[in-house]
């Protein structure tokens, strides 16, 4: 049980109809800019995506189901949609 895909570095990336089971992260992406990630289907998994240092990413028909999913993803990430427009407008 590791990380499905992993992607370090990298420009125009796309990935496109991924389904990952049980694993602990599906897919792990790190200094990459101008990403998309169109279809995303997880479950059982301890992470479904992870992106470090992404920039001008377009996330689209993502299905998440984590392995130990508390409801607390959707927070998580609008919260950090939410600090990072304020970052970015003040």
């Amino acid at each position: 049980m590791g990380t499905g895909i992993y992607i370090q570095g990298g420009r125009h990336v796309s990935i496109k109809d991924v389904t990952s089971n049980n694993c602990s992260t599906a897919v792990h992406i790190v200094d990459a800019d101008e990403l998309e990630v169109n279809g995303l289907y997880t479950k059982e998994c301890h992470k479904g995506l992870q992106l470090d240092n992404c920039w001008d990413a377009a996330l689209t028909n993502l299905d998440i189901q984590t392995k130990n999913n508390d409801g607390n993803f959707k927070e998580k990430l609008l919260s950090c949609l939410i600090r990072s427009l304020i970052n970015e407008k003040f």
